[in-house]
């Protein structure tokens, strides 16, 4: 009972409270009971769980190190308990920033359970998933699919095809395929795993609805915005049928369909979904739960993308204070309120201030989550773009450079942040006045995302535009034209002739067209978006009248 007392208090959002609740519990029963009574031991083991749960993973992978000398004592090297306390130490010395080590430590774990266990118990089985998921997280993307293909084989052979078990290593196989840039092949994995859950599970099982849930968000992923949106519409539809209005997999379920209208376009129309959202957690869950808290950043996000930048700094600023009561200073939650912050700033236009922010959080986040965490990684990448923003490009190119060299050592060549990444660095070449280098490198970087995620995701997309931007600096007029009509194709076949990014391409396809010396086809593709724009927009919108006059201008110089 006092176990579940402290563990509802993290269920409930209350992860320091938790944390704090079991550092008593641990002390009271060492006092009471001794320091090698199995539930002294328990309580320790709960403490070091909820007190990475709170933020502090180097913490919770000390006192885990501590427990498991003690169990080792007390229980045997060989003890279920010790090896539980083992697999938890190689977990939180990776989430501490030492993925390297704690692939390391499960390669161990793993020699061991085989030893004792054998190679089909059900703990061997989620060592080796775990094994996988770190080998992923250390960047070796071919290693993590590859253990994964291995244990799915494993438990076909021990457990059967249909097993829960089995299907959700499928599950994981495909997520990390995604992750690691495959994005066409979690697509493909999620599709087939999702025909079998229905077989197996029934359309209304929690597993069936999860899997429509990361097929749609996989789905956006790869580019088909618009397909995501209509397949989480149906998926809220069908939970609110089965879980209820309130019930939290509902709620996550809004908070992604909100997410992806916002990529969609209507990014208006997010905000209004995230704020009603928002409502609805807090009366159901209340202000301090976690879900919430992440509510009100998804929400002070969106604003910022629709155009209130001063609210998104005013809002992150009001939820950065609540999760540092809440959460504590070094929460991985309250370290990305804190970017947040710094990058709504530096959009609002205090750089420097901004600068400065995001140049002390990474003092922080390397002395809290070390030199190679993702979220270190994040925050070295915001910083050179936001010095890439404030035109100090010489400054952003050297950032970029020494930020992928971390990329590539520590998440491999092909993950799709190496990838951006070095997408980013081609621009900034660009910016320092070497547009052909720029042009050269955005053609390689293309090249390789082509390969590895595919024609139609959002970052291919992207640095096609990137390339025909640089190609037009360089005088390949022609050439800039040339890419700018592949990417209005695939625009407009995924997100539609009215999605901003589309009407982009269009107008830059248009001048060009004009510049290569097509002015007769630049007028055309002109009087055409004009067409299109004062539907949308009406005859008197800015947007308007300056494609009246670039029309104008090319109607003339193809006279």
């Amino acid at each position: 009972m006092l176990y579940r007392v402290g563990a509802s208090l993290g269920e409930s959002g209350q992860v320091s409270a938790a944390c704090d609740y079991h550092q008593r519990l641990a002390g009271t029963a060492r006092r009471h009971l001794g320091p090698d009574h199995p539930d002294s031991l328990t309580a320790r083991h709960a403490f070091a769980l909820w007190r990475g749960r709170a933020g502090d993973a180097l913490g919770a992978w000390e006192a885990s190190a501590e427990l498991l000398a003690d169990r080792v004592r007390v229980l045997g090297e060989d003890h279920p308990d010790t090896l539980t306390t083992r697999n938890n130490l190689a977990s939180w010395r990776g989430e501490a920033g030492d993925v390297a080590g704690a692939v390391e430590a499960y390669v161990d774990l793993l020699e061991h359970m085989v030893r004792v266990l054998g190679e089909d118990h059900p703990d061997t089985l989620t060592t080796r998933s775990n094994l996988a998921r770190w080998r992923a997280g250390a960047g070796d993307a071919a290693g993590a699919v590859e253990a994964y293909v291995d244990l799915l084989e494993h438990m076909v052979r021990v457990l059967g095809e249909d097993h829960p078990h089995t299907l959700t290593t499928r599950s994981n196989l495909a997520r990390w395929r995604g992750d690691t840039g495959d994005v066409a092949g979690a697509v493909e994995t999620y599709a087939e795993l999702l025909a079998d859950r229905v077989r197996v599970l029934g359309e209304d099982h929690p597993d069936t609805l999860a899997t429509r849930s990361n097929l749609a968000y996989w789905r956006g992923e790869a580019g088909d915005v618009a397909g995501a949106v209509e397949a989480s519409a149906e998926l809220l539809a069908h939970k609110v049928r089965v879980l209820g209005e309130e019930h939290p997999y509902t709620f996550a379920t809004r908070s992604s369909l909100a997410d992806l209208r916002g990529r969609a376009g209507d990014v208006a129309g997010a905000v209004e979904a995230s704020a009603e959202l928002l409502a609805d957690r807090v009366r159901v869950l209340g202000e301090d739960h976690l879900d919430t808290l992440a509510t009100r950043s998804d929400l002070a996000d969106l604003r910022g993308r629709a155009g209130d930048v001063a609210g998104a700094v005013e809002a992150s600023a009001e939820l950065l204070a609540d999760r540092v009561r809440v959460l504590g200073e070094d929460h991985l939650d309250t370290l990305a309120t804190r970017s947040d912050l710094a990058y709504w700033r530096g959009r609002a236009g205090d750089v420097a201030g901004a600068v400065e922010a995001f140049t002390d959080l990474l003092e922080h986040m390397v002395r809290v989550l070390g030199e190679d965490h993702p979220h270190t990684l994040t925050t070295r990448s915001r910083l050179a773009d936001l010095r890439a923003g404030a035109g100090d490009a010489a400054g952003a190119v050297e950032a970029y450079v020494h930020l992928l060299e971390h990329m590539v050592r520590v998440l491999g060549e092909d993950h799709p942040h190496t990838l951006t990444t070095r997408s980013n660095l081609a621009s900034c070449l660009g910016w320092t006045g070497r547009a052909a280098a720029a042009a050269e490198a955005c053609a390689e970087v293309l090249e390789h995302m082509v390969r590895v995620l595919g024609e139609d995701h959002p970052h291919t997309l992207t640095t096609r535009s990137n390339l025909a931007y640089w190609r037009g600096e360089t005088g390949d007029a022609a050439g800039a034209a040339e890419v700018y009509e592949q990417l209005l194709a695939a625009r407009r076949r995924l997100v539609g002739e009215h999605h901003p990014d589309a009407i982009v391409a269009w107008g830059s396809l248009a001048h060009w067209r004009g510049q290569a010396g097509d002015a007769a086809g630049a007028a055309t593709l002109n009087e055409q978006l004009l067409e299109h724009m004062v539907r949308l927009l009406g005859e008197d919108h800015p947007h308007v009248e300056v494609i009246r006059r670039n029309l104008a201008h090319w109607r003339n110089q193809a006279t």
